[in-house]
């Protein structure tokens, strides 16, 4: 009896990962939408608008930049209106933007609807993550974070096989019935205890705990919450200020270290093959059609995300991050070998050239899929209190965002710039650099409550201030 009431709060944690997880799925889709589209754009002669390289460039960063939109305001509205209610009003808008993508009678709607889509997919996938963090037990955390890596590459194989056998207008179409089933999920969701404790309201939140872990750990929950509680109102007080107390030198080192991961990760080139995966197949002159390696492409994340769903609480996050890390820059070395190969051949490509150039892109999707794309947003919902979460998230996920778009839009200049090979060898420098300061500077989180987390903080940063006075 007890394992069958084990089993039903951990469906319920799991319910409620995927209940917001919809979000990720739906990003996915606004990923990959462009790089399916854009080759059909170009070729259709009976459409209201003209596509070319500069009008690419917009329609593939216009999502982007709406991310940096939701960014902005998502710390705030999860604060203010809680993780539920948002998410609510979230998938609402996710349809709303769907459909302007698919009955677009212009460049502009589409690229309003590219950023609306985007806009929601920033603030949607920062909120599952604060939300699974706060529903979940840390033994299991970072398996439900990754899950929720997983369904963006489901909405990416979704949308790279059904924008290879439709029209745009019916591949954006057939997002909106996701964004329906993600708000009746939502519907049935109960609102993050953390944020009920927040508002005031403990009985509420007493219950929502007992909901999803079952009475006998309601009390061990509950007084979790409170220590977060208490240590922020001992910071509040030798601070003597209401808010800024709560930004101790800890929050402001693990936020320079979320950002530096999300922006690294966005620097890595992964706008590029994902907005892209088409065009640079085509440019390769891969012997694979450009539509089957795409598609191909979304398996190689789903089975980078199905091994980081098993290693997360296993190897630990910091790990995983190296390794990815260190995939995706040899990959991209790869891929900048070959093109450099293709621009100095005149025949038609060799096997092993398609094999190395389509295995690399795989290679980069599986590397990314495997630490880069879960665990920031798992980190996210770790490494920082209830009152410092909301700015956090703020702050990393715009800035996530902005790299996005900066890849996006600046991409096929960089090609004409610096030329295929140099650009995706600028890749791989940037994620060896990645690697690096990941080894260097990112906690392990694995199995540890924010409390301890922080401890293990003032501990290593005790060890060190000792050593630094024994060699003194």
């Amino acid at each position: 009896m007890m394992v069958d009431f084990v089993n039903i709060f951990l469906l319920r944690q799991v319910l409620g990962c995927l209940s917001v997880s919809i979000a990720s799925m739906l990003w996915g889709m606004s990923i990959v939408w462009s790089a399916v589209a854009l080759p059909h754009l170009r070729q259709a002669v009976n459409t209201s608008f003209a596509v070319d390289d500069t009008s690419a460039s917009w329609i593939g960063s216009s999502m982007p930049v709406g991310g940096t939109i939701g960014g902005l305001v998502v710390g705030t509205c999860i604060d203010v209106f809680g993780r539920k209610k948002f998410m609510m009003v979230l998938y609402t808008t996710f349809a709303v933007g769907w459909g302007l993508v698919a009955f677009s009678p212009s460049l502009a709607v589409v690229c309003i609807g590219r950023g609306i889509t985007g806009a929601c997919s920033s603030a949607g996938v920062a909120t599952g993550g604060v939300y699974i963090g706060e529903i979940s037990n840390k033994k299991i955390r970072g398996s439900l974070g990754s899950f929720a890596s997983i369904l963006v590459s489901i909405g990416m194989l979704y949308m790279q096989v059904l924008g290879s056998q439709c029209k745009p207008w019916v591949s954006a179409a057939a997002c909106i019935p996701w964004c329906i089933t993600g708000l009746v999920l939502m519907i049935c969701m109960p609102e993050s205890p953390q944020h009920l404790y927040h508002q005031g309201k403990v009985e509420q939140a007493r219950e929502t705990l007992a909901w999803f872990h079952g009475r006998n750990l309601v009390e061990k929950e509950m007084l979790e919450l409170e220590s977060k509680d208490n240590n922020n109102e001992k910071l509040n007080e030798s601070a003597n200020k209401p808010t800024e107390g709560h930004w101790d030198e800890y929050a402001f080192k693990m936020l320079a270290v979320v950002c530096c991961v999300m922006t690294l990760g966005r620097l890595s080139g992964v706008p590029a093959i994902n907005y892209y995966t088409v065009d640079i197949f085509a440019s390769a002159s891969s012997a694979m059609d450009p539509n089957m390696a795409t598609i191909s492409a979304g398996m190689a994340e789903i089975a980078g995300g199905a091994v980081a769903l098993v290693l997360t609480d296993i190897v630990g996050r910091r790990i995983l991050l190296v390794v990815s890390s260190l995939i995706m820059g040899s990959s991209m070395a790869i891929l900048s070998c070959m093109f450099q190969l293709a621009a100095d051949r005149t025949s038609t490509p060799s096997l092993l050239e398609s094999v190395l150039t389509v295995g690399s892109v795989l290679l980069f999707l599986f590397g990314f899929a495997l630490g880069i794309a879960p665990i920031p947003m798992v980190l996210l919902g770790e490494i920082f209190s209830l009152e410092t979460k909301g700015l956090a998230t703020t702050i990393s996920v715009t800035l996530l965002w902005v790299s996005s778009s900066l890849v996006a839009k600046v991409f096929f200049d960089l090609q004409d710039f610096i030329g295929k090979p140099g650009t995706f060898m600028m890749f791989a420098a940037i994620n060896f650099i990645s690697m690096a300061f990941v080894s260097a500077f990112v906690p392990e989180t694995r199995g540890k409550s924010f409390s301890e987390i922080k401890a293990s903080h003032k501990n290593l940063r005790r060890g060190s201030d000792i050593e630094q006075t024994a060699n003194q």
